[in-house]
């Protein structure tokens, strides 16, 4: 059986609203053990949420000036 392919490395964005933090993660190819993490934390009821985009920095930036949120 042919392996499956990973996809191209990739940031994950991890943002809790709670707190109006955020950290960027990465690069990845597998954010499956952060959204484990993430379902765990919205189970308890938190507000979490993850996004997964290409630029680390460019990332950073826009969360950071658009939603008002710290860097972590």
């Amino acid at each position: 059986m042919p392996r499956r392919r990973l996809p191209d490395p990739f940031y994950l964005v991890v943002i809790d609203e709670d707190k109006r933090q955020f950290t960027v993660e990465g690069p990845m190819q597998d954010d499956t053990a952060w959204n484990t993490c993430v379902c765990d934390a919205q189970d308890q009821g938190r507000h979490v949420a993850t996004v997964r985009g290409v630029g680390g920095s460019a990332i950073a930036a826009e969360w950071k000036s658009t939603d008002n949120h710290t860097l972590v």
